[in-house]
């Protein structure tokens, strides 16, 4: 595998960054736009809904949860270390795989794994959620970090779960060449669906802005 992947963007550049996270699909946005996400699904009803949110609402900007996630990803990293003998470090950079540049990833943090590094991905995870975290990722995540694996050009990933209340767990996302093809076949035609919709939006836009000048 290992395809040099094409560097996008750094997180210490948020204009740069919002920006090329309106140019396409993000690894975290994948699972959502195929319709893995039960949470995005019960928030706008159904998968034609969630395409609409994507490609209409303005660039998400991050909420609570994120900055919850970003304060303590760092200390369930070294706690993960630490109870695991792993080295793990921080990837703040957007990349793609340059056979598909509209889709991209930005990992939590590179694993060193055998001479060269993999995706690991923090979830801090509600006592509520702790069932279907219970042997292995849920789909939606395992996805995430598939297209994590696909963009770095790696065949091993994880992600790294803290339920409340329990130590974290290190947990192995296998690479399957069948089901990111699947993935990426999939995702195609919802992109091209996505920038439609927001080039319909822009023109009405234009059209409303004409109308109002006369």
């Amino acid at each position: 595998m290992s395809t040099p992947y094409t560097f996008i963007s750094s997180a210490d550049n948020e204009e740069a960054w919002l920006a090329a996270r309106r140019n396409g699909i993000g690894a975290s946005d994948a699972p959502t736009i195929l319709g893995l996400n039960p949470y995005a699904l019960k928030q706008h009803g159904d998968l034609d809904g969630v395409l609409r949110n994507f490609a209409l609402a303005p660039a998400f900007e991050g909420n609570a949860a994120t900055e919850m996630g970003k304060r303590f990803a760092p200390v369930i990293a070294q706690w993960a270390g630490e109870l695991y003998g792993l080295k793990l470090t921080r990837f703040e950079q957007m990349i793609c795989n340059p056979e598909t540049p509209w889709l991209f990833a930005t990992p939590d943090y590179l694993r060193e794994c055998d001479g060269y590094e993999d995706p690991a991905e923090i979830k801090m995870v509600s006592p509520f959620l702790k069932k279907a975290w219970s042997e292995k990722p849920p789909e939606y995540v395992a996805c995430q970090v598939l297209v994590q694996q696909y963009t770095l050009g790696v065949r091993t990933g994880c992600a790294i779960p803290l339920v409340h209340g329990e130590l974290p767990r290190v947990m192995e996302v296998t690479y399957d060449d069948d089901v990111i093809a699947g993935i990426i076949r999939e995702l195609q035609p919802k992109w091209a669906l996505i920038r439609e919709m927001r080039e319909e939006a822009e023109s009405e836009r234009a059209k409303s802005a004409e109308e109002a000048a006369e």
